[in-house]
């Protein structure tokens, strides 16, 4: 079965000539190796190797945007659910802002939900009160994240 990758991912990155030989002399490595060598300074195979790697990392990146993408849709869902039953409310559960209020002059309630940056979450962390005003929640959060931004630096003895 390694062999077999082996030869596999071989002929994927242009080695056309990888084999291995007698399978009970040597290592898989050292034979692996040996056909490898002659080749390896091929602008052919340093090529498809770049292509294999960027194939790799976007396929690498992709699987991890959609795992989060999936996380992050079920959490704002488990929180809109949270929401409801009540005419106006905030929740905010690590990145996710969900927000809930009758905007004046309608009978509609609006639902808002967002995936929030660090410094947000840390505005939240620093000002819990925004939760209980939802009308006002994201200019809240806002004016927070600016007062943030410009705070003194610390002074260090």
């Amino acid at each position: 079965m390694t062999e077999q990758s082996l030869i596999a991912l071989s002929r994927l990155a242009g080695l056309s000539r990888a084999a291995l030989t007698d399978e009970r002399i040597g290592s898989i490595r050292r034979r692996y190796d040996g056909v490898v060598e002659s080749i390896q300074d091929s602008e052919q195979l340093k090529k498809r190797l770049e292509q294999l790697e960027a194939l790799l990392d976007d396929a690498m990146v992709e699987r991890r945007r959609a795992e989060t993408d999936e996380i992050n849709a079920r959490s704002a869902r488990d929180l809109m659910d949270g929401l409801a039953s009540v005419d106006q409310g905030a929740v905010q559960i690590g990145g996710n802002f969900v927000v809930k209020f009758t905007p004046p002059g309608s009978t509609e309630t609006v639902m808002l939900t967002r995936r929030l940056s660090i410094k947000e979450v840390k505005a939240l962390e620093s000002n819990p009160g925004i939760l209980d005003d939802p009308q006002n929640a994201f200019r809240l959060l806002a004016a927070s994240v600016a007062a943030m931004s410009t705070d003194p630096p610390a002074v260090s003895n």
